[in-house]
């Protein structure tokens, strides 16, 4: 079965940047995201954040939640969405 796909303009690159500023890596972000009952493993946050994966609505909420931020916060900028399509 496959997991749904968050379908809002998500960009991978602010949850690097918001992770970077929070002074996480990888793992800490992982182990935070685990805490919260979402067991994420540290290769798939690297995915997300060079766009190879988006997360799962489930998992978007959880990153939210662990960094401390707004939902809009880690979708992509509407004017660099119409630019790149």
């Amino acid at each position: 079965m496959t997991k749904p796909r968050l379908s809002l303009p998500f960009d991978g690159g602010k949850v690097r940047a918001l992770r970077e500023t929070a002074g996480l890596s990888l793992t800490d972000l992982a182990q935070r995201l685990t805490k919260q009952g979402h067991p994420t493993h540290r290769s798939t946050l690297s995915k997300i954040e060079i766009g190879t994966n988006g997360p799962s609505p489930r998992l978007f909420n959880a990153l939210v939640k662990a960094l401390k931020v707004k939902p809009q916060q880690l979708l992509a900028d509407p004017a660099t969405e119409r630019r790149s399509a």
